[in-house]
């Protein structure tokens, strides 16, 4: 709990002004305390029943002026003094006597003993010391007390636990509504409390009943696999039911919140059937201390408990999910009371599985019909359920559950904050939620102003005919990753033996992220994935992984690179290569090498090889403007994604010479393959702000755009992310999707030189499919990259400010990546200085002769690339490199 800081209330009680009692007021007045000086002690009891004060100081150093052992008593007989420190001043050769000892101080109501000092440095230190020990934990003492008083007054049940389940405290309404007092229950286990020895039994009645297998749950999970899919049992083999105490105790051992309804036994022998969450507290320590249970009693105030009760819930608790039930239980009711035979299960009169944890578990709660007692209106609270929570099975979306929530919050809520629900339940009702709106906003100006033509055309033009976002329901197969250190060098393959000396020493230095790979593609003649694939493939280990030789890997790179088209441009083999050398990279960071077992590994760098395959040059845009066989093979849905993906694959098993998959069991290739895909479909732009959005929101970054005139060093600037809380398998596939995202567009970050080429290479690409739009009288996706008008430099600060600044931002926070944030700063302020100077070249050739601005234009040619040459070896990057 932080508790604000505010101004200290001190007093001080001296018998006689000396030096010491004139160094203790300069020094509380030094520190901005609120402090007053009494000389007796009737005045200073009372200045303290006045004010109460946080600290007083008594002269204890002799009785001839003040008593101090009567004014430490009076004190502490007094009301509300138990969050006041008392010190006790003594002289200097207090210490120095013999059998000397502080204890009787201390009894008589004295926190600290301080020995007299007579400067007011000397007491500065003595406050400070104070300040921080004992007045910080009486400040959290009096602030938890206001704590205990606001659930006092509450009408939520509230028990807090050990993590034993004992009760520690419970509030008054667990008095007044159940009749329990702290005094009756402290020390008690809650479970043994709360559910009644007939519950215990019917418990055990249904061991044999077809619920959750627990131990086979536990046993999947140590095995890898996915305890979510249908469980096969052996004829006549035991199953072992959930109790409600069971799962919860498995969330609280996971750190998870727990919902549920609970039967909370009343002293009189009643019982009630409350909504509760449970949540697990950690005070201090990481480790969880307590356990905090809170039951919703609102429904109480429309319905009547006999023994048994059962009633619809009307959560009030913001989280609680409104009216849940199993559907055959929520049917049976609903048909009884409209005159229709009861729905049959396989134990008539008893309400069956309600839900616990909704992905995994249900637990059995016996309940029965014959027993509930509908008092007049209960009839409604079934009328009002909707036709959706009337049918509603134990399955549902995730977010259903928040429209409830929000619909539940809107019911108690003033007329402002109702509205604005409304207007978040009409934006999340849009098919459109990672859409972003081509628009740029100024703090000063409320209303949007159109953003820089060039920069929405490339924005738009990557997000068209993206596809409507489609749930997921991944999960790796392996829950617990195998760690992966870092890389040792290993022995060059087959392959580079036979490579020239200059192959060789560039792929030295291929985990570097200074690597040339558009020098490798000159020197390799235009076949640099082969190469560099080898190298790095050999350096992961990826053929002992896939359990394949490396004339295998050789063979399916070679044919890998047979298929992406020289003639691109930009969507060749060596963006390829430039994606795969970078995804490297990131696997041989040490965080990302904690994170990713050896399959993570190899898919991920597989992913990368294939991510382009067989790129006509056009987007998927393009394609479907064309009636492309491709987009309408996909549906004009993530359709050159879709097609990498699949030809990979079709490549890969069209010849067991180059079919790397082939020595994988059933299950591990199906696990490689799925994340391939997820991986290589990452890469479709259309879904850029959606993957951002939940990598962010999984590692909880804010993000702090990267900006020209920004100087500030990020190194340190974040404190190291919580590796554990990365390693669900969830965001394993989040972590890998960011991986080879942040791959594909890393042109940016690399050194100025290789930018510019790949600068060049993509918008020449772009001018050659707005050229074959043009010539074939189709829909120009992108008008501004017209090649006798485009502006690079406002392409790629678009490019930068758009889709770069915030998804590096927070990779970084992940990866640890400085180098490539420096990188792109340098890169950022050189495309800004070569828009400025055109908008300058432009400005002068209007008011100039035309000959006289051809003359400047040949000079700016001729000192380009040694302006160049001179920024990069500026870069502090170059240098760390």
């Amino acid at each position: 709990m932080k508790v604000v800081r505010r101004q200290l209330k001190v007093l001080l009680v001296f018998g006689r002004e000396d030096n010491v009692s004139e160094a203790w007021w300069s020094a509380c007045k030094r520190q901005g305390y609120d402090v007053v000086l009494k000389r007796n002690t009737e005045d200073a009891i009372k200045a303290f029943l006045d004010h109460t004060h946080d600290l007083i100081i008594i002269d204890a150093r002799s009785s001839k002026h003040l008593s101090a052992e009567n004014v430490c008593r009076s004190i502490r007989a007094a009301d509300h003094s138990q969050f006041t420190v008392l010190v006790g001043i003594v002289k200097k050769n207090f210490a120095d006597r013999e059998n000397a000892t502080v204890g009787p101080m201390l009894k008589n109501g004295y926190n600290r003993i301080v020995t007299e000092v007579s400067t007011v440095g000397g007491v500065l230190n003595d406050l400070i010391q104070i300040e921080y020990s004992e007045l910080s934990s009486q400040s959290q003492l009096r602030a938890m007390q206001a704590v205990f008083s606001a659930l006092d007054s509450c009408k939520e049940v509230v028990h807090i636990t050990d993590t034993q389940h004992r009760i520690q405290y419970v509030n008054r309404a667990c008095e007044n509504i159940l009749g329990y007092s702290l005094e009756d229950v402290a020390g008690r286990n809650l479970w043994e409390l709360h559910i009644s020895d007939s519950h215990k039994q019917d418990i055990r009645a249904f061991d044999h009943r077809s619920s959750v297998d627990f131990k086979t749950s536990l046993e999947h999970q140590r095995a890898g696999t996915d305890h979510r899919q249908p469980i096969d049992h052996k004829a006549g083999e035991p199953r072992v039911n959930l109790d409600i105490s069971e799962a919860v105790n498995m969330q609280m051992r996971r750190g998870r919140e727990w919902e549920g309804v609970v039967t909370c036994r009343r002293k009189s022998g009643g019982a009630v059937h409350l909504p509760s969450k449970v949540i697990p507290v950690a005070p201090l320590t990481r480790k969880n201390e307590y356990y905090i249970y809170m039951s919703d009693t609102h429904a109480l105030d429309r319905l009547e408990f006999s023994t048994v009760d059962h009633f619809h819930p009307r959560g009030s608790i913001k989280s609680l999910r409104k009216g849940s039930h199993d559907i055959r239980s929520l049917n049976s009711d609903a048909f009884t009371l409209l005159g229709g035979p009861p729905v049959e299960n396989d134990h008539p009169g008893r309400v069956l599985s309600a839900p616990v944890e909704r992905e995994k578990f249900t637990f059995n709660r016996n309940l029965n019909f014959e027993s509930l007692n509908f008092v007049e209106g209960t009839q409604n609270i079934i009328r009002r359920q909707s036709l959706v929570k009337l049918h509603s099975l134990t399955i549902e979306a995730p977010i259903t559950r928040v429209f409830n929530i929000i619909n539940a919050a809107q019911e108690n809520s003033p007329a402002y904050v109702a509205q604005a629900l409304e207007k978040v339940l009409e934006i999340l009702r849009s098919t459109e939620l990672y859409s972003p709106q081509l628009i740029s906003a100024t703090p000063d100006n409320v209303r949007p102003v159109p953003a820089d033509p060039v920069a929405t055309d490339l924005l738009g033009g990557l997000l068209a005919q993206g596809p409507k976002p489609l749930l997921s329901g991944r999960r790796s197969s392996n829950d617990t990753a195998v760690k992966v250190s870092q890389l040792s060098r290993q022995s060059l393959p087959a392959l580079h033996q036979q490579a020239s000396a200059a192959i060789r020493e560039l792929l030295a230095d291929d985990l570097s992220w200074n690597f040339d790979v558009i020098k490798l593609e000159k020197i390799s003649d235009k076949r640099p994935l082969v190469w560099l694939g080898m190298s790095l493939m050999c350096k992961f280990h990826v053929p002992d992984t896939l359990g394949c030789d490396e004339q295998t890997i050789q063979n399916w790179l070679t044919l890998i690179e047979a298929n992406y088209h020289s003639d691109n441009t930009y969507h060749n083999s060596t963006h390829a290569s430039d994606v795969l050398q970078a995804t490297a990279y990131f696997l041989n960071q040490e965080r990302l090498g904690q994170l990713l077992d050896p399959l993570d590994v190899a898919a991920s760098l597989i992913a990368a090889v294939v991510h382009d395959v067989d790129h006509p040059g056009k987007n998927s845009a393009f394609l479907c403007n064309t009636d492309n066989e491709l987009a309408i093979l996909y549906n004009d849905l993530s359709v050159l994604e879709s097609h990498h993906a699949a030809v990979s694959f079709k490549y890969s098993h069209s010849d067991d010479r180059v079919n790397i998959y082939k020595a994988l069991d059933r299950d591990t290739y199906k696990h490689v393959r799925k994340s391939v895909i997820d991986m290589v479909l990452a890469t479709d732009m259309t879904k850029h702000f959606e993957h951002l959005s939940k990598f962010i929101n999984m590692s909880g970054n804010s993000k702090t755009p990267v900006k020209d005139d920004d100087t500030t060093s990020f190194d340190g600037a974040r404190d190291s992310p919580d590796l554990m809380s990365f390693g669900t398998p969830e965001n394993l596939v989040i972590i890998k999707r960011m991986m080879i995202k942040c791959a594909d567009v890393s042109n940016p970050m690399r050194p100025l030189h290789l930018y510019i080429d790949w600068a060049h290479r993509i918008a020449n690409e772009y001018f050659n499919q707005t050229e074959e739009e043009k010539k074939r009288s189709l829909p120009i996706v992108m008008p501004q990259f017209d090649r006798t008008t485009c502006s690079i430099p406002k392409s790629q600060i678009g490019f930068i400010d758009f889709f770069i600044n915030d998804m590096f931002d927070a990779w970084d926070a992940l990866a640890d990546i400085p180098e490539l944030i420096e990188h792109l700063r340098w890169n950022y302020q050189y495309w800004k200085e070569q828009e400025e100077a055109a908008n300058a070249i432009i400005t002068v050739s209007q008011n100039q002769p035309l000959c006289k601005a051809d003359e400047e234009d040949e000079e700016e040619d001729e000192t380009k690339e040694e302006d160049i040459a001179d920024r990069e070896n500026n870069n502090p990057a170059e240098d760390a490199s």
